[in-house]
């Protein structure tokens, strides 16, 4: 029983780590968003940018991508399968991801080149599958993609995906090849092997928040213009990169409601661990 218990402890402890460290790294993440001030391009230099406009040009698309669209700079996207065991089911996070490209970005005080790195994480990332976005968008790696909505592609487990899905599986490690349903003849509902693909991309046209770092190109003049730099970031990069939909004010929203949920959740598991942990020692079994 003491071992047992031990083993949840630990368990618990490790559980509660890993939920810390995302609270560190998505406070971080959207703690950048309020404290830098919206940058004006024609002032603009190397280091942290906020710049706010419209996508009027794209460089390199994102593709292949779940939605499609004539010219997708960006897309976010999130699979999971109804894992069916037992007497129960429930869907699964198989992967989630960022999905990069490269565009212009037109504002008030000019044009600038936005460089958004692609990035995706496994199931085993519990984290980013439980408060990362969900229906709203995506964060990897110091990489988030946020956006009003997440429209989702629902396929059977006995039936044929659209080239589009299999084109995007075949592209993403990440993503193993769906497979039959195992219980397919007496399934009722949700059938095991089902899946959904969550996604949404920016699109040229669309209007954007971007969150990076500028960086000069290596002929450009000192010092540099606008048109010489590069909005980066990244886990390469070491500084934090968000592309959003959304307002300025509803990205620090929705970031302070996640940190506050994973926070509690790492108290929470941390304290049981240790509670557990410590159990045997205080009632003297130990």
């Amino acid at each position: 029983m003491v071992a047992l218990q031990s083993v949840a402890g630990v368990v618990l402890v490790v559980v509660g780590a890993v939920f810390a460290t995302y609270t560190a790294r998505h406070w971080r993440l959207y703690r950048a968003v309020a404290a830098t001030p919206t940058t004006d391009l024609s002032l603009v230099g190397e280091g942290p940018v906020e710049v706010k406009g419209t996508v009027t040009e794209a460089l390199a698309t994102a593709e292949p991508t779940i939605r499609g669209g004539p010219d997708p700079v960006v897309e976010a996207w999130e699979v999971e399968e109804w894992d069916e065991r037992g007497n129960g089911g429930r869907w699964k996070t198989l992967a989630l991801g960022v999905d990069g490209g490269r565009f212009v970005l037109e504002t008030d005080h000019g044009e600038i080149e936005v460089d958004v790195p692609t990035t995706s994480s496994g199931s085993f990332s519990l984290p980013e599958a439980l408060l990362s976005t969900g229906m709203t968008g995506v964060a990897v790696d110091d990489v988030a993609v946020e956006v009003a909505r997440m429209p989702h592609v629902r396929v059977e487990p006995d039936a044929r995906p659209s080239d589009r899905i299999r084109s995007f599986v075949h592209a993403h490690r990440d993503v193993d090849g769906q497979t039959d349903s195992i219980t397919n003849l007496i399934d009722i509902g949700n059938a095991h092997g089902e899946r959904t693909y969550h996604s949404q991309t920016v699109e040229v046209g669309d209007e954007v928040y971007v969150l990076g770092r500028a960086t000069a190109a290596a002929d450009a003049p000192h010092p540099p213009r606008a048109e010489h730099l590069t909005v980066r970031g990244g886990p390469e990069d070491g500084v934090p990169m968000i592309v959003s939909t959304l307002r300025e004010d509803r990205i620090v929203a929705q970031g302070r409601t996640r940190t506050r949920i994973a926070g509690a959740a790492a108290a929470l598991a941390l304290a049981a661990g240790i509670g557990l942990l410590w159990a045997p020692y205080l009632s003297g079994v130990v």
